[in-house]
């Protein structure tokens, strides 16, 4: 019985991480999804704070700026989001 009541705990624990994990993307991927129509409501310390928390580096060579998201926060399709972040920061 202790070794089911470990066993049970544990997935239980599992259970919440996920459900934990879950809402921290949803809430990622709905940011994305509102961002074209909020960020003209946006302070610019809103706006700052959406930034940092999209781009991971920008790299500035001869002439060419290189924009790295964190892709991995966000599990979606970067390049549709790329264009939304190019037309609504430039």
């Amino acid at each position: 019985i202790q070794n089911n009541m470990n066993r049970l705990g544990r997935e239980i624990e599992i259970e919440k991480a996920k459900t934990t994990l879950t809402t921290s993307i949803e809430d990622r991927i709905n940011l994305l999804r509102t961002l074209p129509s909020t960020w003209g409501e946006m302070t610019a310390k809103q706006k700052q704070n959406v930034v940092r928390e999209l781009i991971q580096k920008v790299v500035i060579t001869s002439g060419d700026i290189e924009v790295y998201l964190y892709k991995n926060k966000y599990l979606v399709n970067s390049i549709d989001y790329c264009k939304i972040i190019e037309i609504y920061i430039i």
